[in-house]
């Protein structure tokens, strides 16, 4: 009886994660081949040199793949996923203010908190961080209407206090 909770915990739980990773996969910013940010690596931004990842260091959260420039970045980003994801699925953090997924271009970019906001260009950038609280909750809603099955405690979030 035990292994019929067990197998039945285990099939529900399983398909939680592909409806998460299904919704995931449909509206996160991946290129044609489905490597998310544009096979852009992650933690470069961090370093404040944003490099293209290479395939052969990739690394998968629930349904998107990542691209690393190096074994230690995709460490780094092992090591807390979760809170260094892209926010708002790697789209243009000012355009989700509006609901929109527009691309990002790698030189417009903010680390606040930790986290990685992506912009299409620097003066929806600005827009953004001089009214961070304001533009933060406002694409959060955003974000959450369009992942319906988003959950904030799958992608940590984040304010400025």
């Amino acid at each position: 009886m035990l292994s019929i909770y067990v197998t039945l915990f285990l099939l529900l739980s399983t398909m939680r994660v592909d409806y998460v990773g299904d919704n995931r996969i449909e509206h996160f910013n991946r290129n044609p081949r489905g490597y998310g940010v544009e096979y852009y690596d992650p933690i470069s931004f961090y370093d404040g040199k944003p490099r293209i990842g290479l395939e052969s260091i990739p690394f998968t959260y629930n349904g998107i793949t990542y691209t690393f420039s190096n074994a230690e970045n995709k460490s780094r980003f092992v090591e807390k996923f979760k809170e260094i994801e892209p926010r708002f699925g790697g789209w243009c953090a000012y355009s989700m203010t509006e609901g929109r997924k527009i691309n990002f271009d790698p030189e417009s970019y903010a680390i606040h908190n930790d986290s990685l906001y992506l912009f299409k260009d620097n003066e929806s950038k600005e827009k953004f961080i001089s009214n961070f609280d304001e533009m933060n909750i406002k694409a959060w809603k955003e974000w959450a209407r369009i992942l319906p099955t988003f959950d904030p405690k799958d992608s940590l979030f984040r304010n400025s206090k």
